[in-house]
This record gives structure tokens, C-alpha cells and sequence, in this order.
């Protein structure tokens, strides 16, 4: 004889209870496991990148305590010349603008050299000996020059055209040495 079970069915969900908590307890400590590992690991890590960053700063000390390289200290003699320079340097624009605007008309200036003592030479090509005399006597007058004085003088001839023909007409060369009042100040020509 087959057994007859008169008890009634035990529903599906109560059935399926206990092996779903227990699969959802699983779950839950084996993702609980994971976090533990893995905060574990970024734990370990960050040792790890505190560490190196500890040496690399201990030697950045020990670098930045040790001596310069010799680049450095010859890059700090040349800025050092370099400033000292420019302070003692002199604004030669206004000396330069008064030599200029002095200059008679057709006349012009060939060359200027400076040295540090205010001694200023200008070269300059004139039409006559007369410009070239009135020329060194206005810069003679002039504020910033304590002398004007005539070196040299060079007959020299230059080509000119009249309409078709080509003819030489003479230029004179003077080469006139300036002394200035103020030689190593910063003096500008109005001052």
C-alpha cells in the first residue's frame, strides 16, 4: 500500500525560506570578505606610497642640503655681472638725440662709439669746414658735454646726380670726441 499523507502541502515560499537566507547570508559575508581584502589592500598600498613618499622627501632634503651645481653659481656670477651693469650703465638715447638734432641739413653721421669714462667720438660727413665748426661749437654749448673737440678732418668726394649727369662733390669727414659733464651717471641731455 502507497502511504497517503493527509497533512496539508507546505506552501512554496516556506519551502524555499531556509535556502534563501542561507544563500543571502553567503552573499553577504562574501561580499563583507571582499570589502576586508580589498580595504586591506588599499591599506597596504597606501603604506607602501607614504613610504616612497617619505624617502623621496627625505631626499630632496639631503639634494637641496648638499652644494649647488657649478652651473648654478656660474649662472649667479653672470646675472650678478649682468645687474651690475645695468646699474652702472648709462642712458646714452638723450646724448645720442642731442649729436642728431644738432647735425646741420645734408650733413649726417657715419658712426658713434661710447666708452665708460663719457667719452663719446661721432664721425660725420659734411658739405663745408664751416658746418663742421658750428656743429662742434653747438655741441660744444650743449648741457651733458663738458668739451667738443675736433680731431680729424678728411676731404673726402661723393657722387651726386643732376638730372643726366653724374658728377663728384666734396664731403668732409670729421671725427669729433665729445667729453660729457656727467661720465658714469645716469643723467639724461635735459637734466
Amino acid at each position: 500500500m502507497r502511504p497517503i499523507n493527509l497533512l496539508p502541502r507546505v506552501p512554496l515560499s516556506r519551502r524555499l525560506l531556509k535556502p534563501v537566507v542561507a544563500a543571502i547570508l553567503m552573499s553577504t559575508a562574501a561580499v563583507a570578505a571582499g570589502i576586508l581584502l580589498l580595504h586591506d589592500q588599499y591599506r597596504t598600498l597606501s603604506r607602501m606610497y607614504e613610504a616612497e613618499i617619505a624617502r623621496l622627501d627625505a631626499q630632496m632634503l639631503e639634494l637641496l642640503a648638499s652644494e649647488r651645481p657649478p652651473r648654478y653659481a656660474d649662472v649667479t656670477a653672470y646675472r650678478n655681472l649682468v645687474e651690475q651693469l645695468e646699474r652702472s650703465g648709462r642712458d646714452w638715447g638723450p646724448v645720442f638725440e642731442l649729436a642728431a638734432g644738432l647735425l646741420p641739413r645734408a650733413s649726417s653721421i657715419a658712426s658713434v662709439t661710447a666708452d665708460r669714462d663719457g667719452k663719446v667720438t661721432l664721425e660725420v660727413r659734411m658739405p663745408g669746414l664751416a658746418e663742421i665748426a658750428a656743429y662742434s661749437a653747438a655741441l660744444r654749448e650743449a648741457e651733458p658735454v663738458a668739451d667738443a673737440a675736433v680731431v680729424s678732418i678728411r676731404l673726402e668726394s661723393s657722387l651726386t646726380a643732376d638730372g643726366a649727369a653724374v658728377r663728384a662733390v666734396p664731403v668732409y669727414s670729421a671725427l669729433i670726441e665729445l667729453q660729457l659733464a656727467h661720465p658714469t651717471g645716469t643723467e639724461g641731455a635735459g637734466s
